[in-house]
């Protein structure tokens, strides 16, 4: 009996983190090879920890022109990865063109797809309108994911960008929005702020239009920040060893045991925590994958 009530209180426990607190569960894979890549992260010499692809199948939209040699669910899985990886890949260091953009390590952007958005979709509000509709859910999903921390610096980037609008036609503006900034104690944002004059000086946007999106993005996203107060919005659970014990990661992709208060309850942190069997972890003090401590599960239970 004793047993059918832990693994009733476990499957509980995990439906909870999957469809409530963490829509989508993060599943690391393992280290870069050797610890470094020449493929990922700034520079090419960073280690990073691989994580599986989320379980996102969004069917292909019917009403949107044809991408060629290109599908429209792997620029959305490109911009999905991008806000769920790029910010624990570079230890807490957000870097807009990569997270938000999807021009880091998850970014599929060629010359011939940013020349095609240019030509056909940037200008054409409507069909704008259509592919925001088609990935809303998607990135309502992915946004919900997120630490609080992370999702902060995007409520923050929107800020910042109702801000720059506002300004922009006023004699003093640049003036005013520096002042706000320091305010804030925000820094400039080159790519944000790129982006939105970019739009304006191709005569793509208005700053009607500008207005329109920071609004709209303001109005599905910002009401999905989680309370700060609640010290699980500070943590994603990779896996549940028990009910009273999780591996989780915070916004910096450091991992951590944590008890079921969220409590921290293990030595330190790790770059990598990974199960090995039901009572043997290993945690990853590096990206080396030779620099590991293991801690056994019968010191937590």
């Amino acid at each position: 009996m004793k047993k059918t009530i832990f693994i009733m209180q476990f499957v509980l426990t995990l439906n909870a983190f999957s469809q409530i607190v963490h829509p989508i569960v993060l599943e690391p894979t393992g280290l870069s090879t050797n610890g470094y890549s020449i493929e990922f992260l700034e520079g090419g010499s960073n280690a990073f920890l691989k994580y599986k692809s989320p379980n996102i199948r969004s069917a292909e939209p019917s009403n949107l022109p044809v991408l060629e040699r290109l599908s429209y669910s792997n620029v959305l899985m490109s911009g999905i990865k991008s806000l769920l990886f790029e910010y624990k890949n570079y230890s807490g260091k957000f870097l807009t063109g990569y997270s938000i953009f999807a021009l880091g390590n998850y970014g599929i952007y060629t010359d011939q797809l940013l020349e095609y958005a240019n030509k056909l979709f940037l200008p054409d509000q409507n069909l704008l309108k259509k592919v925001y509709d088609w990935i809303l859910p998607d990135y309502q999903i992915t946004f919900n994911s997120l630490t609080i921390e992370e999702q902060q610096i995007i409520a923050d980037k929107l800020l910042t960008c109702e801000m720059y609008i506002e300004c922009k036609t006023k004699s003093n503006g640049q003036e005013e929005f520096d002042n706000w900034l320091k305010l804030k104690t925000f820094e400039v944002d080159e790519k944000i702020i790129g982006f939105l004059n970019r739009r304006l000086d191709k005569n793509q946007w208005t700053l009607t239009d500008c207005r329109y999106w920071i609004n709209r993005l303001k109005s599905d996203f910002l009401p999905l920040l989680k309370n700060k107060k609640d010290i699980s919005s500070h943590y994603q659970v990779t896996d549940c060893i028990s009910p009273d014990l999780y591996i989780a990661t915070n916004h910096k992709g450091e991992y951590w045991l944590l008890n079921s208060d969220f409590n921290l309850v293990g030595p330190s942190k790790y770059v990598w925590i990974q199960k090995q069997s039901d009572t043997l972890l290993y945690g990853y003090k590096s990206y080396n994958t030779d620099d590991y401590e293991e801690l056994n599960l019968r010191a937590y239970k």
